[in-house]
């Protein structure tokens, strides 16, 4: 990583920071391997380092790290949503119009 940290290596580390989130909530109480293997990774990321120093002690990892893939998707789903919202936020479908850009925009494989 170079000394430089430009504003979008900012946005990633701040997705990568929240991301964590959503492996949380949709893994709760669930035992399928293949979604787990889909969101979370025991080994950090170069984007996880502000991720790493908030939910662990000397001895214990509390926290798992969500894979490059989920970081990439949901940055992805973010700048979708902000480009959106500045066209459609006076709208009545605008729920409707964000939900169709994010299916478009964001690769859920």
């Amino acid at each position: 990583m170079s000394a430089t940290i430009r504003a979008c290596d900012m946005k990633m580390f701040s997705v990568a920071y929240v991301s964590p989130f959503i492996p949380k909530r949709l893994l709760n109480n669930s035992n399928c391997d293949i979604r787990k293997k889909c969101l979370i990774s025991e080994v950090p990321s170069p984007l996880n380092i502000y991720t790493g120093f908030k939910e662990h002690s000397s001895t214990v990892q509390y926290h798992r790290y969500p894979t490059e893939k989920l970081v990439e998707t949901v940055g992805t789903a973010v700048t979708v949503l902000e480009n959106v919202m500045s066209m459609v936020a006076d709208l009545e479908s605008a729920e409707l119009y964000v939900t169709n850009a994010v299916k478009k925009g964001v690769d859920f494989d």
